[in-house]
This record gives C-alpha cells, structure tokens and sequence, in this order.
C-alpha cells in the first residue's frame, strides 16, 4: 500500500519551500517489500489516489515499453555503485487515467551502516508540459524558417524578373518597392490573422486601394467569400496587384476612364477551383505595349508554375480581360 510521506520527518519548511517552488515530488522505496511511498505531489503528478497498492512491479509496467530498459538498467547500477551515488532519468509514464506523461526522477541508494541498500530515496519532477512548450517553440521556429526561406526566394524572384522588365535604375526601383510592398503587406495581414489565411475579398480591396483605384463608382466587386492558404494568397496578390497598376497607368483607372468588374467563383464539388475575372472597359482607346511585362509573366507563365493555374490575359485598345482558374484543394507543386 502506497504510505505518503511525512515532510515533517524530512526536513524542515526551507526542504518543503524548495520542493513547492521546484514543483518536486518526494519518493522511497522499501529494498526489501518494493513497495513505493509517495507524497501529495508525487500521487497527484502519477494520478493514483493514497489507498492505491504501488509496487516496484506496477511502477515498472507503466513506464513506456521503449524506456522501460534504460529505466531499470539506471535502478541496477544505482545499487552497484559507489555510496550516496545520484542517478537521474527521464522517461514516458502511464498515469492511473490512461495519460502519457514525461516525468525525471533523482535519486540515490540509501543503505545500512554495513553498507548494504535499504531502499531509493529521491525526488520526481513532471515535464510534460516544458517537453510541449518546448515542441511547439521548435515547430514555430521551424515554420519562421520555412517562411523566411520563402520570403527570400519571393523576393530573388521579383528582384530578377524586375530587372529583366525595367528600362534602367529609377524604373527599376519604382517597380519593385510597389512588388516587395505587396508581400509585406500580404505577410502582415496573415500574422494579423494568425490563421495562415486571407481572404480574396480582402487583397483585392487592399491592392486597389493602395493604388488608389477606390473610386467604387467604376468598379464592380463581386463574388463569394474565398478564403485563401498563404501558398495562393502571395502569387495572386501579386497578379492582383499588377492588373491594378496597370489599370491607374494605362486603363479604366487612370485619366482615361472606364470602368472595372472584378468578379470571382468557386466550382463545386471538390476538388473545388477559383474562376477570377477582371475586366476593363476604357472611355476612350489607348495603345498598350506589345512588349512581354513583369505583369504579363506573372499571369501568363508564373501563376501556371506556381499554382496550376490556367489563364489568359487580352489587352486591346478600349478593353482589359482577365481569367484566373485555378485548384483551392490541391496546389501544392
């Protein structure tokens, strides 16, 4: 039978502080019965109530089978070593209501003046949930790196098709603070969400605001809620983001006039597509360059890459079309 333990017979309240504060239970076990006696602590941290018979035996049998070895190994060379020896080991633990719980014991063999052990006496500390902070400190920081990696090569990437699409330095750099200001933008909305997600209704709002296309008298927003992976959010608010520059320089937005729809639908059933539409009606024609763009070679060839998309983009005179159609379930590449 399990015989909680008398702190008093112990120490003194300096032992009993340090073991509250440590969050340290106290254990013995009898050499001869091997029958374990625990204190307050030690019983609440096992999950077993103070009647509850606990053997050396039962010990053993609810320590994880993987740890079970290393545990008893630990126990048979703390009696054959040297006196007042400390042997630490951390295992995995089954508690009275079927919890795994990561737990690390200290102790030492007590033994008689002849020298011969009489028992373990030592100290128990539950880990569980330092082992777990500990899990979830390393997995965001692994998903920090995974994004900062992503981030990088986002930006090598616009830096460089930049580059190729710009007619010297000021237009270079003009060109590229308003890309690199679309992924700073997209990465702090998504840490302001702490879901990971973004919504289409949201980067598209977003991108023509910042570029001042919020005259809602000529653009017509409609379509259901999308909520979009990070994976998706980045390239097409990228896309979103040049067809609306595009649109103040040359298009419906700028001095020329017109008007945008801006429209979107999901397919159904799964696997389910996003079906994107923009399209531009000018007041009056103007002539657009025939060259191959930054924004072109995003819609065209990078968002097929990225996220197999299929898509297609017109520019006449007096009109812009759009259409992105591309897979929400699966579009990992």
């Amino acid at each position: 039978m399990t015989d909680p333990i008398d702190r008093g017979t112990r120490g003194d309240e300096r032992l009993e502080l340090a073991l509250e504060q440590g969050e340290l239970a106290l254990w013995d076990m009898d050499a001869t019965s091997g029958l374990i006696s625990w204190d307050a602590r030690g019983l609440a941290i096992l999950g077993f109530s103070r009647d509850a018979p606990f053997s050396g035996q039962d010990w053993t049998s609810r320590v994880h089978p993987a740890d079970r070895a290393d545990v008893e190994r630990m126990k048979t060379a703390a009696f054959r070593g040297p006196t007042r020896q400390t042997v630490e080991t951390r295992f995995r633990f089954l508690r009275g209501d079927g919890e795994w719980r990561h737990l690390a014991a200290r102790y030492r063999v007590e033994r008689d003046a002849e020298g011969v052990p009489t028992g373990l006496r030592g100290v128990l500390l539950d880990e569980t949930v330092r082992r777990r902070e500990e899990g979830d400190a390393r997995r965001v920081l692994g998903e920090l790196q995974h994004r900062t990696k992503n981030i990088v090569a986002i930006i090598r990437s616009i830096a460089s098709r930049t580059r190729e699409n710009s007619r010297d330095l000021d237009d270079f750099l003009a060109h590229f603070e308003g890309r690199l200001n679309v992924v700073g933008r997209i990465h702090l909305a998504l840490a302001r969400t702490g879901a990971g997600t973004l919504s289409l209704d949201e980067i598209v709002r977003e991108e023509l605001r910042q570029c001042g296309g919020s005259d809602t008298g000529r653009i017509q927003i409609g379509g259901p809620n999308v909520v979009l992976q990070q994976t998706i959010a980045e390239p097409l608010a990228l896309a979103v983001h040049e067809l609306t520059t595009n649109s103040t320089k040359f298009g419906a937005l700028s001095d020329v006039g017109g008007d945008v729809s801006i429209q979107w639908s999901v397919t159904r059933p799964a696997p389910r597509r996003l079906v994107f539409h923009w399209t531009e009606t000018l007041d009056a024609p103007v002539e657009g360059s025939s060259r191959r763009g930054f924004g072109r070679e995003t819609i065209e060839r990078h968002l097929p890459y990225q996220l197999g998309a299929v898509t297609s983009l017109s520019i006449e005179p007096q009109t812009v079309v759009c259409r992105l159609d591309l897979p929400l379930d699966s579009h990992d590449r």
